[in-house]
């Protein structure tokens, strides 16, 4: 049996190509959620691991030759194999991915990003845990990911798919390896899997087998990042790295801005400190640098939109900064709420362990709750280590950016979660003074659309948030003149909705901007478009707070509508539910006006708007 370490293919039972499960399903070489990935498993690896005080995280990108990447000739022996399997099978796609490899290993130089961190460091056990797909070690429940999770996202900006990891421990201790992820191939000793990994034996890697290359085993490129640190930490080596699939020249915004934006809590609070460097330039993100930062790359576009833009991250950095602050009490632990007036509208927002999570907020946080009170904006940062922070853990998306109720598998903790929300929603409510507005009035600052509801409405109803659906999940099928006579269904979990009339079709439509009002007995939208549509339609339907990214749905039926009418010209309603809006111009400003009927006892509901657009002009 062999002992020498080296990067091994294992046999495979089956071929499978280049594309991973979970590399698929993470961002693709988008630094905006691949930054914050990094980011946030250093940054609970040094304050909830650790229990350090303050995360120190280094970004440096090096030239190296690709001869000193750890196990480069098994590497270069695999793709050579996948080049000769690949001309009799493999996608386009599989092809592209190849072409990619091979322009990266044309010169004998090659680009790494380096990324270290003072946190707890890798023994045996947490080693495993990375290469272990869908495995996360987190021995604080609140921490966000501790690795793991996060482990393939750094192969979407890999050239070569091959990333390496090493780390200390306090007691001096080392351990590290690597891992490849290309596609099966056939070599001499037959089919083996495209799962590489830098291991000292042929053993499998299965927990307590000790695999791992440690003390004078570990390559030289990584033993020399180790010797620099001073206590325990971790390295992360992305070869071949690709900038993102951006300009080189962009490098250190695309990173800092991620940081700036996402971090903007830990930085302030000094818990974060993260240095940028590449050749003879480095950056530092701080507390003294966090405002010139996010200033200076105030126009990289943010890649997600449950990521804070500049805009945003600004706003609620300068109620961090400037706003009234205050410690909450709820039965789950203790929150910090900051909040200020606002001229435009009312938004709340919630760090938790120093990282954004999301400005969608469920009930009774969500900003129906506050519609009889002047606009205001609130950032609330459950404190560390307490149950509230746990259980917002446990609701938050793979991309740790949204909160959705349903995510709760114990009604128990549903409930307990909404009890310290509520905490929360009582304070606000007791220190931001209520609306006068007899009607709707609307103000228009750039793009941010607000609408200041009657506080006499007909119908006294405590009202959720309103929400615009931006991912419609099914294409709408309306009435129409249709060429094609078919019998359509539309599934969402185990619902179905059957029809067998003339159908044409509606693709999802995105709305630059929205705001809306509703009470039991009508609403009110106003919005602007991303781009033309030909006809656009809207269908309402009430929000039962269900995650729209789960698989397992219930069908909610569209709320069946009176009448709409836009600038008091009467609209088509099309089957009852379904708004024909007809033309609409990128940046014209649409607004509104929604008649249908409710049960007057219904509470605590928000309404969500569907936009989908079809080739058809407006009927009149």
């Amino acid at each position: 049996m062999s002992s020498e370490q080296k990067l091994r293919f294992y046999p495979a039972v089956q071929q499978t190509g280049f594309t991973n499960s979970s590399l698929s399903s993470s961002n693709d070489k988008d630094p905006s959620v691949i930054v914050r990935e990094i980011v946030q498993n250093s940054l609970d690896a040094a304050l909830l691991d650790a229990k350090k005080d303050q995360a120190e995280i280094k970004f440096e990108l090096k030239d190296i030759l690709k001869t000193q990447i750890p196990g480069y000739d098994k590497y270069l022996s695999a793709i050579k194999s996948i080049e000769k399997n690949i001309e009799n099978s493999g996608s386009d796609q599989e092809r592209d991915i190849l072409s990619d490899i091979q322009k990266e290993i044309e010169s004998d130089s090659i680009s790494v990003l380096m990324v270290t961190d003072n946190g707890i460091g890798f023994d045996d056990v947490r080693l495993h845990a990375i290469f272990s797909d869908g495995v996360s070690l987190k021995p604080d429940p609140t921490a966000a990911g501790s690795y793991g999770n996060g482990h393939f996202s750094a192969f979407n900006i890999s050239g070569l798919r091959y990333v390496f990891y090493g780390g200390i421990l306090d007691n001096g201790s080392r351990v590290a390896s690597g891992q490849a992820l290309l596609r099966t191939f056939v070599d001499n000793d037959g089919l083996k899997t495209g799962y590489g990994f830098y291991t000292t034996s042929n053993d499998a890697l299965i927990k307590g087998n000790n695999v791992y290359p440690t003390g004078k085993k570990i390559p030289e490129i990584i033993s020399k990042e180790l010797d620099e640190f001073k206590g325990s930490g971790s390295i992360l080596a992305i070869f071949g790295f690709n900038f993102f699939g951006q300009d080189k020249d962009r490098f250190f915004d695309l990173i800092s801005s991620s940081v700036a934006r996402n971090f903007f809590v830990a930085l302030h609070n000094e818990e974060l400190v993260v240095e940028i460097a590449n050749k003879n330039k480095k950056i530092l993100l701080n507390k003294g640098t966090l405002e010139s930062i996010l200033e200076s790359t105030s126009e990289v576009k943010s890649g997600r939109e449950k990521l804070p833009s500049y805009k945003i991250a600004k706003k609620f950095y300068n109620i961090l900064l400037n706003g009234n602050r205050q410690d909450v009490d709820t039965d789950e632990g203790k929150v910090i709420v900051c909040f200020e007036n606002s001229e435009t509208d009312t938004q709340l927002a919630v760090c938790r362990n120093g990282m954004w999570i999301s400005k969608n907020l469920p009930n009774p946080l969500s900003i129906g709750n506050f519609s009889e009170y002047r606009n205001f904006n609130a950032l609330i940062l459950p404190y560390k280590a307490t149950n509230l922070s746990r259980l917002m853990r446990k609701i938050e998306g793979s991309m740790h950016a949204d909160l959705y109720l349903n995510r709760f598998k114990s009604s128990t903790n549903r409930t307990e979660f909404q009890k310290s929300l509520d905490a929360i929603k009582m304070f606000l409510h007791s220190k931001i003074e209520k609306n006068d507005d007899e009607s709707f009035d609307v103000n228009i600052p750039e793009l941010s659309i607000q609408m200041l509801g009657s506080s006499t409405s007909k119908v006294k109803t405590s009202r959720s948030s309103n929400k615009v659906s931006k991912k419609p999940s099914a294409q709408r099928d309306v009435d129409g003149d249709g060429t094609e006579d078919k019998k359509k269904t539309s599934e969402r979990g185990n619902s179905k909705l059957k029809t067998d009339k003339k159908k044409r079709s509606g693709s999802p439509f995105y709305v630059a901007s929205a705001s809306a009002r509703h009470t039991n007995d009508g609403a009110k939208i106003i919005f602007k478009a991303d781009k033309n549509s030909e006809n656009l339609l809207l269908i309402l339907r009430i929000d039962d707070g269900t995650d729209p990214s789960c698989d397992s749905l219930g069908y909610v039926p569209p709320i069946e509508i009176k009448s709409a009418s836009l600038n008091n010209e009467k609209l088509l309603i099309d089957n009852n539910d379904t708004i024909v809006i007809g033309k609409v111009d990128a940046d014209e400003l649409v607004n509104i006006s929604i008649d249908y009927s409710l049960d007057s006892n219904l509470k605590n509901f928000g309404v969500i708007y569907d936009f989908y657009s079809t080739k058809s002009t407006r009927s009149e």
